[in-house]
């Protein structure tokens, strides 16, 4: 892999040279970004989902994320979803996870979010 080097000392030229300096450096830090998530990013959702939350819950063997919620395709009431899927990176295909108990009568939750809480995901 390539280094990219820059002096930000006042020593380091024009303002101009900085300027080119930052610039491949957020080139080469958004080139990287993009390399990781096509390689290493999950695979697509079971269902398509809107307005779902998602979580990332560091671990030491990796990272569990959390996805689920949210509405499906026609984005009514009738469309609210309880369940969920985590994943983990490496595994083929996220993994179903019981869904949230009825609430108000209610199966799912409209503006529903997820938070990591003393080592362990949250969604409500």
């Amino acid at each position: 892999m390539k280094m990219i080097a820059c002096n930000y000392s006042s020593s380091a030229g024009s303002s101009a040279a900085r300027a080119r300096c930052v610039r491949g450096w957020c080139l080469a830090g958004s080139l990287l970004l993009i390399a990781q998530v096509a390689v290493a990013g999950p695979p697509p959702l079971p269902e398509a989902r809107a307005n779902n939350p998602v979580a990332l819950l560091p671990t030491d063997s990796g990272a569990i994320w959390f996805t689920g919620l949210g509405l499906t395709g026609d984005k009514t009431w009738q469309a609210l979803r309880a369940d969920g899927w985590i994943w983990r990176p490496g595994d083929a295909a996220w993994q179903k996870v019981p869904a949230l108990p009825p609430f108000d009568g209610l199966a799912g939750r409209l503006g529903s979010h997820a938070v990591v809480v003393n080592g362990a995901i949250h969604g409500q």
